[in-house]
């Protein structure tokens, strides 16, 4: 498991040139992964559900790491609160509808 994250951790600063959330991604994968083998025991008829979920945290990870460097978090917050405050808007949206 150490070579994977080292990979992991490798091949993301080389693609990004950023240590910081190449180091968070390399340990966030070290835990995904320390989880799936500990609940690999525990649910060994599961295996579809268990790949999944950690694909699916896999993702979630680099998707918040992603809109935390681009700054993506304000601008998603303004996309989804925009038609509940602005009247004009709202009324375009409908009118779509």
């Amino acid at each position: 498991m150490l070579l994977h994250i080292t990979v992991v951790f490798t091949s993301t600063l080389v693609l990004s040139g950023e240590f910081i959330p190449s180091l968070v991604i390399a340990l966030t994968y070290w835990a995904i992964d320390n989880l799936k083998v500990t609940l690999q025991a525990k649910y060994s008829n599961k295996q579809i559900e268990r790949f999944i979920i950690d694909q699916v945290l896999h993702f979630l990870i680099i998707a918040a790491i992603w809109f935390s460097y681009f700054n993506i978090w304000n601008k998603l917050n303004i996309t989804i609160t925009t038609p509940f405050i602005n009247y004009h808007f709202s009324l375009i949206l409908l009118a779509y509808l």
